[in-house]
């Protein structure tokens, strides 16, 4: 089932509000439902997921091409018990930060802070994961 066009419209009015964006200016979705944002020089991701309820999900990569190693999953349990909000997990060779609402009624301060959780916890997570697994940043 596709994303209702109440939802879209919704979501794209609370990014409309957060970006300040004037009334000419267009929100660019890609073919997968996706807006790309720079938050404080992290790329972060933003989705509509066709689920019941439908879900807005804020996604960073964290690091790619991170080579296989026991110890990776233990270590992002252990971040993971410390983050409220957002959650890492590792997909392929990436790790992920990603937090999901239902879409159909965030609002610009759900979105704001989505952004910030989303953004800090991958701050946050690069130097340590890096050092201690390998892998390639965002920026690298």
């Amino acid at each position: 089932m596709p994303i209702p066009p109440e939802v879209r419209t919704h979501v794209e009015g609370v990014f409309r509000e957060y970006l300040e964006l004037d009334a000419g200016e267009a929100i660019e979705w890609d073919e997968n439902d996706g807006i790309s944002i720079n938050w404080l020089e992290t790329d972060v991701s933003a989705w509509l997921l066709d689920h019941q309820p439908p879900l807005l999900r804020v996604s960073a990569r964290v690091l790619r091409e991170v080579p296989e190693n026991p110890g990776l999953y233990a270590a992002v349990n252990e971040l993971n018990s410390g983050i409220v909000s957002t959650r890492m997990v590792v997909m392929d060779d990436n790790i992920i930060a990603a937090f999901e609402v239902p879409a159909d009624s965030i609002t610009t301060s759900e979105l704001a802070y989505m952004l910030w959780a989303v953004g800090t916890a991958t701050k946050g997570a690069v130097e340590e994961l890096q050092t201690r697994f390998g892998g390639r940043a965002h920026n690298d």
